[in-house]
């Protein structure tokens, strides 16, 4: 199951922050929480939504920043967002790095999308996320496949992530990600510190499936950015 991008941005009056995880009172969790009281201030302004949402974040960059280097990992500027509103009520979630001037918020009820035009991958993982060997599944799994890495530039990803309901689907984002390096390129000494910020176009997708248990089904397309 899949679904749509938002497509009524609210203009944000500060710059969103990515996720932090300094001490508490560090200067990072003071911008984080000034964020995530503007991220309240957008969704008191929503009308209440009865049945799952999808969020959309768009970051604005400068024109002399890389857009596929440099950090700023999509995946991480979500996850406060989404921590705030609630994993469990958000179904998917979008963020987008570009040349703009300003950055911008959208929070709307999820609507059923088809699936994008890409390359394809489908994966069943057993076993927590936290484990090294979870990790290895997945990028053995692309491996196996022959999946070729993206030539250099931007890359989109969309990842549907399937799991039971006892599971918090946003603690599976960044072990997901970290192994892509098949697909992304990734560090010879870290094959799990895949080139995250080569993303510029991401799409997060939840289904509950009961008859999951404690597995995982992944399935992702991908490809490179197409010319602007």
């Amino acid at each position: 199951m899949l679904y749509r991008r938002p497509f009524t941005p609210v203009g944000v009056d500060i710059e969103p922050e990515l996720a932090s995880w300094d001490k508490s009172g560090s200067p990072g969790q003071h911008r984080l929480a000034t964020w995530l009281q503007e991220v309240d201030r957008i969704a008191a302004r929503v009308p209440p939504v009865p049945g799952p949402v999808a969020v959309a974040l768009d970051v604005a960059l400068p024109p002399a920043t890389p857009l596929g280097s440099g950090g700023r990992d999509l995946d991480n500027f979500l996850l406060p967002v989404v921590q705030r509103l609630g994993a469990r009520t958000v179904t998917a979630a979008f963020a987008t790095k570009r040349y703009r001037p300003t950055f911008a918020l959208a929070i709307e009820p999820a609507s059923a999308a088809t699936e994008p035009v890409g390359s394809m991958h489908l994966a069943l993982l057993r076993g927590s996320s936290e484990s090294s060997a979870w990790k290895h599944r997945l990028r053995q799994s692309l491996i196996d496949a022959e999946v070729a890495e993206v030539p250099a530039g931007p890359v989109w990803l969309t990842a549907a992530i399937a799991t039971w309901p006892g599971r918090v689907w946003t603690n599976l984002w960044k072990p997901l990600i970290d192994s892509l390096g098949p697909i992304l390129g990734e560090r010879a000494a870290n094959p799990f510190n895949a080139f995250n910020d080569r993303i510029v176009d991401l799409g997060l997708h939840h289904q509950l499936d009961t008859s999951l248990e404690h597995d995982v089904r992944l399935q992702l397309w991908w490809g490179p950015m197409p010319p602007a």
